[in-house]
This record gives structure tokens, C-alpha cells and sequence, in this order.
């Protein structure tokens, strides 16, 4: 069996930026799901909710790790 330590942990989110910001609403049980008017004009797309995120992919990635972003 190999031993793994995990040393850290990120994500990206529509609850925040970071910890600080994600754990109150975590614990309190709130989301940020909001209601999206644009997406009405997405034929068959059966929802208009979205938990949107601010991200920027920064500068010093690659091209190969952007690709690989899920």
C-alpha cells in the first residue's frame, strides 16, 4: 500500500474565492444558484439556473493545462 499525504486542496467555486469566503455559506447552508433570463434563448436547453464563477485563467498556465481543465 502507498501512503499519500494530501498538503493542499483548491477549487473553483461559486461560493468564493477561498475558504474565508466559501466556509459561512457552507455552514449556513446557502448557495449561490441564481436565476439566468439569457439562457431562454438555448433551444432544448431545459433549465435557466446557473451557479456562475469568476475565474481567469491565469497568465502563467499553459496551453496543455488549460486543455486539460474539466
Amino acid at each position: 500500500m502507498t501512503r499519500v499525504v494530501v498538503t493542499g486542496m483548491g477549487a473553483v467555486s461559486a461560493l468564493g474565492a477561498n475558504w474565508a469566503e466559501a466556509e459561512p455559506l457552507l455552514r449556513a447552508g446557502r448557495n449561490r444558484v441564481v436565476h439566468v433570463p439569457a439562457y431562454a434563448e438555448y433551444a432544448g436547453l431545459n433549465t435557466q439556473l446557473a451557479a456562475p464563477v469568476d475565474f481567469a485563467v491565469p497568465a502563467h498556465y499553459t496551453r496543455k493545462q488549460v486543455r486539460t481543465m474539466g
